[in-house]
């Protein structure tokens, strides 16, 4: 324990520097429930966007092996031209704090296959895309936001660690250490006192 000035002024300092830390220990603690909380709500809006991701890019595999199995050799081969990409913005969204990307795609997005064939069942490929790519970008963003929130609640978790078992404890200690120093001070004054009022008299 680090030992301090027993003095009354030393005494008052750090009365006022563990209420803080408590209040600080406080609005921590609460911060850290906020982000758990944020954070198991957005582990579950993953596993549900994720769940819907998978089983819509399936369902668009399989009409595309099904497309590609009713063309010929030379039809497949006009489709290899290069894909088109989208155009998305980006805005800073913040969650407790935390900021990450929000992205959205251009509403007049249309994903381009290449080719000149374009059956029915490609059509169908080219909206179910369109609608894919709304899902994969909020899946990403919803995955960054949780390890964004997970390294934020390590952090918090670590200050409220170190305030609780450490700096707060340390300081208590010191005032403990103070106030008994302070009392035997003032029975030695005590008894100072008394010896010279024995000495007075005793003249």
């Amino acid at each position: 324990m680090i030992r301090y000035n027993p003095t009354r002024m030393e005494l008052l300092r750090l009365k006022k520097r563990v209420t803080l830390a408590k209040r600080g220990h406080e609005l921590l603690r609460d911060k850290l429930d906020e982000l758990v909380k944020e954070f198991i709500q957005l582990v579950r809006k993953e596993e549900k966007l994720r769940s819907e991701t998978e089983e819509r890019f399936l369902n668009v595999l399989n009409k595309s092996i099904f497309a590609g199995s009713l063309l010929s050799r030379e039809e497949r081969e006009s489709l290899l031209e290069p894909l088109s990409f989208p155009v998305v913005s980006v805005e800073e969204k913040r969650v407790m704090n935390v900021k990450y990307a929000h992205f959205t795609p251009q509403e007049d997005f249309t994903p381009y296959l290449g080719g000149n064939f374009s059956p029915i069942v490609y059509e169908e490929i080219r909206e179910d895309m369109q609608k894919l790519l709304p899902l994969f970008l909020e899946l990403g963003e919803v995955e960054r936001g949780i390890v964004l929130l997970g390294e934020e609640i390590v952090k918090t978790r670590r200050k409220v660690n170190a305030l609780e078992h450490r700096f707060i404890p340390e300081l208590e200690k010191a005032i403990k250490y103070i106030s008994f120093k302070l009392q035997e001070l003032e029975k030695e004054a005590i008894t100072r006192l008394m010896k010279i009022k024995e000495k007075i008299r005793g003249e």
